[in-house]
């Protein structure tokens, strides 16, 4: 599949396109094909950079270019989705270097002038022709020339189509964009329980959506991060889209390979399968890179103020001595940092430290850490926070909407803020409510506390509130489904009983259940009944009482029986009691 889309985009795009126009249709439809193939894979070969991408796209870099500086993107969003992407990758970067992505708003005045024209051909003139023969002295042409600014009357339509560049910037066919915002009625769902949730996601187009969900591999999966991962994942495919395991690995202090192969077993384990798994170390040079731009742009400022002294000040409001540095003398100590040379020292954002929101009261954007990354060894000294690497890496992705819960509100305007002052796309926030469950430990530090005092068996312990530990005890994944969903669109913090939770579990296993008896050894009693049969008697009874097809099995009845201690002891002379289905 990929020689073929090589071979159909690089057999029209000559060298003599690379300053082609727009309307070119050798070219246009050499784009279209490309977008179709692309239209069920991020890359041209499955999920992952190959040499047939690289080579086509650096074949496509001029041309290219003209696309999205004059906003022609009718019928290829899924082209310039991947050319956007791969042009910002390390593998592209070290082929062909760094290139600078034109972005159609940009040229708002001539997406106005040429990229809604139905000419072929005409786009240098800021006019739009008249129909029939261009020459034709006879049709009507504006005053001037195709320099004049404006001057004649013939410029009044160019006017009226600069109005809708805002529009336009936003994408050529808005109007069809708006047609699917949402899910569409007619679309039948294999999943029934996804009807009742189909248009919980705001501006949401259908067929577009990607999600994210990034755990830090730092334990083992636990009912709060199953409503997270389950909301990404069933959120997307009720639109129709895709959804990213994104491995949070910004702090190797904490973090361990054998975290991350059981956040991937315990997903499988739910029936949660990924679109695409990434790391955020996938992107550490590139946040470098980023961080280095918010200094120069006076968003951050190096700073080397004691652990409890910065926080002492921030919960005062006491601005830090270093916040008066030059975006000079921080990037001269974050390139120390990144060598290991500056100990001690990290990036804060210069925000307002009077804010009434403590938390953006310039947070930490960047620290110091020696210790090996479970993936990257060490290669780095300095690692990016939460913060600051998730809104970057997001809109990296092309995640359209960001599902978090509201614990982390007072942050979004950080979340916003990094993405306007380092000029990338925006994301939709979508809040949901923390699951709090009663009697339930859910601190990953604190289980770990338990696993490494042995007072457990492990992070699989039924006891434990992990996905390991909850299948042990019988939890099903249709009930985690179902709870979770319902759970998700609320944004009221309730502090719940698991009894709802086991009451639809029982609910679903109770239909498909055969029915068995036992006792424990270390908890029994056996009782004598005198009128009962001295020969054992043998009887059948469905294994089901409600459903005969499951098929039925042999009693045997006798006058030995083994009951439960506990119920021998509440047992007095002369009480009548049942023996339940004995008889």
């Amino acid at each position: 599949m990929s020689e073929a889309v090589v071979d159909h985009v690089t057999g029209s795009a000559t060298e003599d396109t690379c300053d082609f126009k727009v309307a070119n249709t050798n070219l246009r439809n050499s784009l279209k094909f490309l977008n179709a193939k692309l239209a069920d894979s991020k890359n041209l070969v499955g999920g992952e950079v190959t040499l047939a991408d690289l080579y086509l796209a650096c074949y496509l870099v001029r041309p290219f270019q003209l696309v999205l500086e004059t906003g022609y993107r009718k019928g290829i969003a899924n082209v310039v989705a991947w050319f956007s992407s791969l042009a910002q990758s390390d593998e592209f970067t070290a082929v062909y270097g760094n290139i600078k992505l034109k972005e159609e708003s940009k040229d708002c005045k001539k997406a106005g002038k040429g990229k809604d024209s139905k000419q072929a051909g005409n786009d240098n003139k800021p006019e739009k022709q008249p129909k029939g023969d261009k020459g034709n002295k006879g049709d009507k042409k504006p005053k001037g020339d195709k320099g004049d600014k404006g001057k004649g009357k013939g410029d009044k339509k160019p006017k009226e189509e600069s109005k809708d560049c805002k529009k336009a910037g936003k994408g050529k066919d808005s109007k069809q964009a708006e047609e699917t915002v949402g899910v569409p009625d007619n679309v039948e769902f294999q999943d029934p329980i996804y009807e009742k949730y189909k248009n919980v996601l705001k501006n949401a187009v259908y067929g577009k959506v990607v999600t994210r969900f990034p755990p830090e591999p730092s334990g083992f999966l636990h009912i709060g991060h199953i409503k997270a991962s389950m909301l990404n994942y069933h959120y997307s495919k009720i639109y129709n889209g895709k959804m990213i395991l994104r491995f949070d690995d910004t702090n190797p202090s904490k973090e361990k390979s054998e975290f991350v192969q059981n956040i991937i077993k315990d997903l499988k384990t739910v029936e949660i399968y990924p679109d695409k798994t990434t790391y955020t170390s996938d992107y550490f040079e590139l946040i470098q890179e980023k961080m280095r731009e918010f200094i120069q742009v006076g968003m951050a400022y190096a700073d080397n103020t004691p652990a409890d002294q910065m926080k002492e000040e921030r919960d005062k409001g006491i601005e830090s001595v270093n916040k008066t540095k030059t975006s000079k003398e921080s990037l001269e100590i974050f390139e120390k940092m990144l060598e290991g040379q500056a100990p001690g020292w990290c990036i804060r954002a210069n925000l307002d430290m009077s804010d009434k929101v403590k938390c953006l009261r310039d947070p930490v954007m960047y620290r110091c850490n020696d210790t090996p990354h479970h993936r990257t060894g060490t290669k780095f000294k300095a690692y990016p926070t939460y913060d600051f690497a998730c809104p970057i890496v997001d809109s990296l992705e092309g995640i359209t909407n960001c599902l978090r819960t509201i614990e982390y509100k007072d942050r979004d305007a950080l979340y916003h803020k990094i993405l306007e002052k380092l000029k990338l796309a925006d994301i939709e926030i979508f809040e949901y409510a923390k699951l709090q469950l009663k009697s339930t430990l859910m601190s990953k530090r604190k289980l770990q506390w338990f696993v490494d005092e042995k007072l457990v068996e492990g992070w699989n312990d039924p006891r434990f509130p992990t996905v390991q530990g909850l299948m042990r005890r019988g939890l099903t994944i249709q009930t985690l489904k179902e709870f979770m969903l319902e759970q998700g669109p609320s944004l009221n913090t309730v502090l719940m009983e698991w009894d709802k939770l086991w009451s639809i579990n029982k609910r679903i296993i109770d239909p498909q259940s055969k029915r068995y008896y036992c006792i424990l050894k270390d908890s029994l009693a056996e009782i004598l009944i005198e009128n009962g049969p001295t020969v054992p008697e043998g009887i059948l009874i469905d294994y089901h009482p409600k459903d005969p097809t499951m098929g039925s099995k042999s009693r045997i009845l006798t006058n030995h029986l083994y009951v439960e201690i506990e119920d021998v002891n509440e047992m007095k002379v002369g009480d009548k009691f049942t023996l339940s289905r004995w008889g």
